[in-house]
């Protein structure tokens, strides 16, 4: 009995009064939440692509650059064989 007493003397809120809040959190910042989830999705995407890449790139042992072997006489190479690669052939000017 003593439960519903304090169910109906809770204070009653309107649906209106709710539409600012989300979970907790007012809209503004679950904006700024989802646009920084967005940005690190997004970051994600670009590190796999680049790891992809690498990994493409030592498979095959031709740099996706200038399309050149990375290692002569190899069919395959070390990832760290092409990052050489790139720093010394493309970056070291």
């Amino acid at each position: 009995m003593a439960e519903k007493k304090k169910y109906e003397e809770a204070m009653k809120i309107d649906d209106s009064e709710l539409e600012k809040i989300i979970g907790g959190l007012s809209t503004e910042d679950q904006e700024k939440i989802n646009e920084a989830l967005a940005d690190v999705g997004k970051t994600v995407k670009n590190i796999t692509d680049t790891l992809e890449l690498v990994y493409n790139a030592a498979e095959t042992n031709t740099c996706p650059i200038c399309k050149d072997k990375i290692l002569p006489l190899v069919d395959k190479c070390k990832p760290s064989d092409f990052l050489n690669h790139v720093k010394l052939v493309h970056y070291s000017k």
